[in-house]
């Protein structure tokens, strides 16, 4: 399985798309074809656990050996249904494709500011029982009516871009225009 499970195995098609295919196509059969396209016509040996291991495709399977090819120990010729399968089952258990290169997040400079890096929700909390200012004009709404407010926009065609547009230049007043 590890000749079939390699990271840097230098197939014509990445293996998200053998996952993809495999996930759109059942058939066994077309499962083995498609495999059967997938493989350079070549030699390739890699080290896996430390032993030497090689393949190449063949017209009716996949040659698998242990060592160097010149001085291979054990060879055998699996069908592509029998690769197929246990390209599924690697699949299945989530060990065919490893995302190896996933992207460093952003430091914390760099990220966006949000609503609540604001100094008026860094303010400390006031006592229960008193009222605590509010920027927006009318108090009276709930905090779930000024949400929607904000991700719906106005009733004016294109005003999320416009409130956006708006926002980029970064003006002292965008509470009052919202």
């Amino acid at each position: 399985m590890a000749i079939i499970a390699n990271k840097d195995d230098g197939l014509k098609y990445k293996k998200q798309q053998i996952e993809l295919f495999f996930s759109v196509h059942p058939d066994e059969q077309e499962r083995a074809e498609y495999l059967k396209s997938a493989y350079q016509d070549r030699y390739t040996e890699i080290i896996a656990d430390g032993q030497r291991l090689g393949y190449k495709p063949q017209e009716d399977g996949l040659l698998m050996w242990e060592g160097s090819y010149p001085s291979r120990t054990k060879e055998s010729v699996f069908s592509w249904e029998v690769v197929a399968g246990w390209t599924a089952q690697l699949i299945d258990k989530k060990e065919y494709f490893i995302q190896t290169d996933i992207p460093r997040l952003p430091d914390q400079e760099s990220q966006q500011m949000s609503l609540f890096d604001f100094a008026a929700f860094q303010q400390p909390t006031q006592a229960e029982g008193t009222a605590q200012p509010s920027i927006f004009p009318h108090p009276a709404l709930p905090q779930q009516v000024i949400d929607e407010a904000l991700c719906i926009g106005a009733n004016d065609q294109n005003s999320r871009l416009i409130i956006c547009a708006y926002f980029k230049k970064d003006k002292p007043d965008n509470a009052r225009f919202l």
